[in-house]
């Protein structure tokens, strides 16, 4: 501004400079545009120092947000973990409460009568060793469905079919097994298998005592939406063996309606089938 005024001063001849300085308003040396660089130049400099704030700024809202981020990140890892960690302890709760369920509704209730018989000298020495071997038949039942590493159903079938080979070879009877289920078939439940596996054990329970078949066979296959299991005797039909149906069937029934399956048990003069059929997942064509 000044420098405009300098120059207006000396373009119309104003005798103020003349009287102020007459040798430099006699060159007519004009200001203007060398101060219009000095306010380039000027502004360049503010204009750079507020650039070089900005960006300093901007590199701290960048290592803030990082930390904040980094913070977030531990923060979100911790919550997983956590999770993970409630998660193990609802099932390891749930597989302990299933196990005690299990030991109270079926090994211990067996003990538990067994016991009041002995008590009342209902039960002699024979008696006693057979509810024995129930009770650790039934042991190792829920042990092969409920261990923690029993993810795959065929591997506690196999170690139940192992343990009955023998048992029902010991009463003469031939046994074959039929076992058709692929490696990518849907899993069982470990709860699911135990029940499954109950329901099996109590038929081939009855073969042994009450059928005097020759001959036992076992399918296990795989279809499209369910796992079938069927177990065929020849010996005597259910309705040929002299006695009612006893608890063990309605305990069969009561099972394969908590698997939401569906047991079909026939008999007649050529022996006895008993079907089950456990929905499964669709397996994708």
């Amino acid at each position: 501004m000044a420098a405009g005024i300098h120059d207006y001063m000396v373009s119309w001849d104003v005798g103020l400079l003349k009287r102020l300085a007459p040798d430099w308003a006699g060159q007519r040396i004009f200001l203007l545009h060398h101060g219009a660089n000095l306010l380039l130049a000027c502004m360049g400099g503010l204009l750079a120092a507020r650039f070089i704030r900005t960006v300093d700024s901007l590199e701290n809202i960048n290592l803030t947000l990082e930390s904040r981020m980094a913070d977030r990140e531990r923060q979100l890892a911790a919550n997983f973990e956590r999770m993970a960690e409630l998660q193990r302890q609802h099932a390891a709760t749930q597989e302990r409460q299933l196990i005690m369920r299990e030991i109270h509704d079926g090994l211990g209730s067996r003990l538990f009568t067994s016991l009041s018989r002995v008590e009342r000298g209902d039960m002699d020495t024979l008696q006693i060793a057979e509810v024995l071997r129930q009770c650790i038949a039934d042991m190792r039942l829920a042990l092969d469905a409920l261990a923690p590493d029993a993810q795959d159903f065929r591997a506690a079938l196999g170690n139940f079919l192992f343990r009955w080979q023998r048992q029902l070879g010991e009463a003469g009877m031939q046994v074959s097994w039929t076992i058709d289920v692929p490696d990518d078939a849907p899993t069982l439940t470990p709860q699911s298998s135990l029940q499954l596996l109950r329901i099996a054990q109590e038929a081939l329970t009855n073969v042994l005592k009450h059928s005097g078949a020759a001959r036992v066979q076992v399918h296990l296959r795989q279809a499209r939406d369910a796992l079938e299991l069927e177990i065929v005797d020849d010996g005597r039909g259910m309705h040929e063996r002299g006695r009612p149906p006893g608890r063990g069937i309605d305990n069969m029934r009561a099972r394969a309606r908590q698997l939401g399956a569906h047991l079909a048990l026939h008999g007649g003069p050529g022996g006895t089938r008993v079907a089950l059929r456990v929905p499964t997942p669709v397996r994708p064509a």
